[in-house]
């Protein structure tokens, strides 16, 4: 937007270098007036040809005049970004030279501005034009419009074309980067300022159509825990649709390194998509950064998800914090009615405090599709279920297929979960058990686990079938060099008593009850999870993920017991 404000003010510009016999002005004069004394302009060399109707600047430069105002006492109407722009040049043709001195109108065919770097500074200003809200940038534009409109009766042009622009984003105390990105072209089609203009729901910043490619967007976050790279930007507000090549959120550190980062434990993110496409995109919310659009389509993507389980857990109460109550609190309004992620990969990987090894959950050849992902009220009051599908082959070997809704904006955090697991040999659940659970499957198969569950902030429930058969397990130990696992005779010996090797049974199905209260210091999935193995241990008669006190608890269970105790005391 600051961009389009240096313009329409040389474009002002322009108008008064045509009335200079009149004025006595200077581009330098008119630069510095018609921006409050914000900013200055310097240049090499100025061509104006009157009757050609051009104008063209050599080696342009910018600038804010930061003598003029300090960043903690801005001036009412100051904005909430500020920038500096070099440009090795900038060339407006077809200008109409007699409509600009006789009816203060100023039509022409381009402005082209070439090899450019600007820098745009982020300004703390509460109250000012930066204001986030979407009816403060809807004052911008207004104030571009009126301005404008001061001085002359029309702006028209055809193209506004910048090329091979690097910009950068910074906040102004610190200079700290927030944001660059490399080679962007921006192509602005039809601009028109006048009476008309601002009324016109179909223009985007004045424009027709606006065209933005970038090759490559770096961004840091502020803590410094990740580094965001997005690659291959293109925009088209004619077409309505937005494509990334790339998007890749990357940890500045390995797992270990970044787990010494923090007192508690916390999940690590490590996420790739490629070829991402947003169709139907409405051009003049996304101006306004509000994501709403028909369709999101994401080719590949990888998810892989590290935490570090010997670590201590924190206290934080996590109620208000399942999916589709944090989607109610991204900080600008969302509505994109389906998306799919077609090709994807997930991996969940935990150390485990009692093996001191690893654990992986893998699911391959992922496909999930989403309806209804929005947090605008009146979106919701026409549909308030958010539905997830997602089929997958878990650990590459069982094809998983899972139906989730989500009731957005149900403060309960009210859903529902159903799936089906396809069969598989129960042995190959060793990789995972056998680091996680201190335990492993010597013989059997699972030929299906189907489940259907509902819940709520606090509560989850609901009936699980497992069908399996000749079910034998092991209980493990560690060697005392802590490498290799060594069966426990006695306690395998025991697990084999208990364990029911098949289900059906005598003729009789076994159906399991889900019902689990949630630990509110855990996470939603981790309800589900929870939830789905309350099920498979009453079906299998056996807690094969740990071993149990006297009282027939095993460890998760006492720490649960142990968080709920300290929310009370808190």
């Amino acid at each position: 937007m600051g961009i389009l404000l240096v313009i329409v003010i040389i474009a002002i510009g322009v108008y008064k270098f045509y009335k200079a016999e009149f004025l006595g002005s200077t581009l330098p004069q008119v630069v510095r007036k018609e921006s409050r004394g914000l900013y200055k302009i310097s240049y090499d060399t100025i061509k104006v040809d009157e009757i050609g109707g051009s104008l063209s600047v050599s080696n342009i430069n910018v600038n804010v005049d930061t003598a003029s105002f300090s960043a903690d006492s801005l001036p009412p109407g100051s904005p909430g970004v500020i920038l500096n722009l070099h440009a090795d040049s900038l060339t407006v043709t077809g200008v109409q030279t007699p409509r600009a001195l006789l009816q203060n109108e100023i039509t022409g065919t381009k402005v082209l501005i070439q090899n450019a770097s600007i820098e745009l500074f982020r300004i703390n200003n509460k109250g000012n034009d930066g204001d986030d809200s979407a009816r403060a940038k809807g004052d911008i534009v207004e104030n571009i419009y009126y301005e404008v409109l001061s001085e002359l009766k029309l702006v028209k042009m055809d193209t506004i074309l910048l090329q091979n622009i690097d910009i950068s984003y910074k906040d102004f105390k610190t200079k700290k980067l927030i944001l660059r990105s490399t080679n962007v072209s921006v192509m602005l089609t039809d601009l028109r300022i006048d009476t008309n203009s601002l009324a016109d729901r179909s223009r985007i910043f004045f424009s027709k159509k606006v065209v933005i490619v970038a090759d490559s967007i770096h961004l840091r976050d502020s803590k410094g825990y990740y580094d965001f790279k997005f690659a291959g930007l293109q925009v088209n507000t004619g077409s309505r649709s937005m494509a990334l090549k790339s998007a890749i959120i990357k940890p500045l550190k390995g797992e270990a390194a970044f787990m010494k980062m923090f007192k508690f434990q916390r999940d690590r993110f490590d996420f790739t998509f490629s070829d991402i496409n947003l169709k139907g995109i409405d051009p003049s919310r996304l101006a306004f950064g509000e994501l709403v659009a028909d369709s999101l389509v994401v080719s590949n993507s990888k998810f892989y998800i590290y935490r570090d389980g010997r670590m201590p857990r924190d206290k934080v109460n996590r109620v208000g914090q399942y999916p589709h109550q944090l989607i109610m609190k991204i900080p600008f309004p969302v509505n994109v009615r389906n998306g799919v992620f077609e090709k994807s990969f997930v991996e969940y990987k935990e150390m485990n405090e009692k093996s001191n090894k690893a654990g992986r959950v893998q699911f391959h050849r992922v496909h999930a599709t989403m309806t209804n992902v929005t947090n605008e009220r009146s979106a919701i009051k026409k549909n308030d279920k958010l539905t997830i599908d997602y089929s997958a082959w878990f650990l590459n070997m069982a094809k998983a297929d899972v139906r989730m809704i989500l009731k957005i904006g149900d403060k309960q955090g009210g859903f529902s979960v159903k799936g089906k697991l396809n069969s598989f040999d129960a042995e190959k659940l060793n990789p995972l058990i056998e680091p996680l659970g201190m335990a492993r499957v010597e013989k059997g198969k699972v030929n299906s686990i189907n489940f259907n569950m509902s819940g709520d902030n606090y509560h989850g429930g609901g009936d699980l079938i497992m069908l399996y058969e000749q079910m034998k397990v092991s209980a493990l130990k560690l060697e005392e060099d802590k490498k290799e696992f060594k069966k426990k005779g006695l306690a395998s010996l025991f697990a084999n008593m208990i364990v029911k090797n098949d289900n059906p049974s005598g003729g009789k199905t076994r159906t399991a009850d889900m019902s689990n209260e949630r630990n509110t210091n855990r996470s939603f999935f981790n309800l589900i999870w929870k939830s789905i193995f309350t099920g498979i241990k009453e079906t299998t008669g056996m807690d094969i993920m740990g071993d149990k006190d006297q009282k027939g608890e095993n460890k998760e269970q006492q720490q649960d017991k142990k968080d709920k105790k300290e929310d009370k005391k808190d």
